[in-house]
């Protein structure tokens, strides 16, 4: 029943990953060339950075190129070349790369955050946000091969004292770690190319404009990434990753902070994405599906346009301070042991809404947001979902509750028009369903299988109206509907010869078949 898109990219991007990982291993002679395609503006040339001498960063080599990356030369996709190589012989022999990125520069376009222009704002992913998804192998690459490159260049400069926290007294400072590395961690500030060092904690801060270009990579120690500050726009313009970090916190913080996107390993994983208020960030979306554990705050207003991806312990919250627009991608829980998803501001998570098969929570709405949850609600394998569609329109598409003892509120604080969609309970081992608020579950059938079901369509004093149009119980082993408000069940299929008053009663022997 699982039919997430975002898992199929992942697994693609992963895939691209490892066929370049292949490939960078047999080309040991040759030197080390990373091809960014970063463009160029206008009839800009391409130009090669000068070779990088000692004591030298990659970052004062990229300064040396002829033809700069700049915010512009980055959105138009075309071809530059850096190369970068080490005079001071500590690596040996270099792996020959040649490497193709297309920089994520979330060109997704603006979306307004005005009542007038909330539609526009809403509107279905673009094509340019689609590009970023399929841009998300290719930034892996280039990330992976300046990682090594770098890391070859440098490998003799690493502090001894710094993998286990020393200050790097007397020692001397990887040249990645631009600035320094203060209590044995590497500090990495508005660098060209902010790659971490293996071997020692790292944090890496973006505070400016177009900062950092390239994509953030944290090496194999404990990893900060800090995008935006300041006030500045468009500070990590590439992905950010982090996937061989045990442990990794990272913040989107500045309008358009993550044009790309941010992806965990197998460690624990945060990100937070506006939770200074800002507009747009995480754009590209967030990945940390392969986490142990994973806590997701998408809270300024638009914020994580793409997919939010968890595994593990996964919890996420989109909206919780009344940002608009969040998760407008939806969230894809399908590989998490446990989910706990909360899409509370107004439309969010206008995508779909997936569960693993661990235990699964998806609150809807729960703070008043109206429209959360747009799309469809899907337990899939959980063993036990609970679903609360709490706000005006709240769960607008289908819950769906798989094969899950499955828990359904709609409606229960009085909102009108939740669960529009219906709720397909027929492959559940057992349904509990409310539809309270008037014209709940009106939209749609409301269907249960063979297991126990047990349907509430209104509920006194205050029983609302038009809830219910239309309920199939009659597959159940044994069946309760209650039908409470005006006009509700308009349609009521029941177990036959288990008809009772308005609804459907299990009381006697022969409409209780349950074992």
């Amino acid at each position: 029943m699982r039919t997430s898109g975002a898992t199929k990219q992942r697994g693609a991007a992963w895939f691209a990953v490892c066929l370049a990982v292949t490939v960078w291993g047999c080309g040991e002679d040759a030197s080390v060339t990373p091809t960014l395609s970063a463009g160029t503006a206008g009839d800009a040339g391409v130009g090669e950075a000068p070779v990088a001498q000692d004591g030298a960063s990659l970052d004062q080599a990229a300064l040396d190129v002829g033809t700069s990356i700049s915010d512009s030369d980055v959105a138009t996709g075309q071809d530059a070349t850096v190369t970068t190589d080490d005079s001071d012989g500590a690596v040996g022999e270099a792996a020959a790369v040649d490497v193709e990125v297309a920089a994520a520069d979330g060109q997704t376009g603006e979306d307004g955050a005005s009542s007038d222009g909330l539609a526009d704002g809403l509107a279905d992913a673009t094509a340019a946000d689609q590009a970023i998804a399929d841009q998300t192998a290719s930034d892996q690459t280039v990330a992976d091969a300046l990682q090594a490159d770098a890391l070859q260049d440098t490998a003799a400069d690493i502090p001894s004292g710094a993998a286990d926290g020393g200050d790097g007294a007397g020692t001397e400072c990887p040249k990645l770690c631009n600035g320094g590395c203060g209590g044995g961690v590497c500090h990495i500030v508005n660098a060209q190319y902010p790659i971490c060092p293996d071997g020692m904690p790292c944090e890496v801060v973006c505070n400016v404009a177009n900062a950092c270009p390239t994509p953030v990579v944290c090496g194999n120690g404990p990893c900060t990434v800090i995008c935006g500050g300041n006030g500045a726009v468009g500070t990590c313009k590439g992905t950010v990753i982090c996937k061989n970090a045990p442990s990794c916190d990272i913040t989107c913080n500045g309008t358009d902070a993550c044009a790309g996107k941010v992806f965990c390993g197998m460690g624990t994983c945060k990100i937070a994405c506006g939770t200074n208020g800002a507009i747009g960030t995480c754009k590209g979306g967030t990945d940390c599906s392969l986490a142990k554990t994973c806590d997701v705050a998408c809270t300024g207003s638009y914020a994580c346009k793409g997919t939010v991806a968890c595994g593990g312990k996964c919890k996420v919250a989109c909206g919780a301070t009344g940002g608009v627009g969040t998760c407008e991608g939806g969230i894809d829980c399908a590989d998490g042991d446990s989910c706990d998803l909360q899409c509370v501001g107004m439309y969010a998570c206008k995508g779909d809404v997936e569960c693993g098969s661990g235990p699964c929570t998806v609150a809807c709405g729960m703070g008043g947001g109206a429209a959360t949850c747009g799309a469809n609600v899907r337990c899939n394998d959980a063993p036990t979902c609970k679903v609360d569609c709490h706000g005006s329109n709240a769960c607008g598409g289908q819950v769906e509750c798989g094969t899950s003892d499955c828990n359904v509120n709609c409606g229960a604080g009085g909102a009108i028009g939740t669960c529009g969609g219906g709720i397909d309970c027929t492959d559940g081992k057992s349904c509990k369903l409310s539809c309270l608020g008037s014209n709940a579950c009106a939209g749609g059938q409301v269907e249960c299988g063979q297991g126990p079901c047990q349907i509430a369509c209104g509920a006194k004093p205050s029983a609302g109206s038009g809830q219910c149009k239309n309920v199939d119980c009659s597959n159940a082993c044994a069946c309760e509907v209650s039908c409470a408000g005006l006009n509700s069940c308009k349609s009521l299929i029941c177990p036959a010869g288990c008809a009772g008053g308005s609804g459907c009663s299990a009381l006697s022997k022969t409409c209780n078949a349950c074992p």
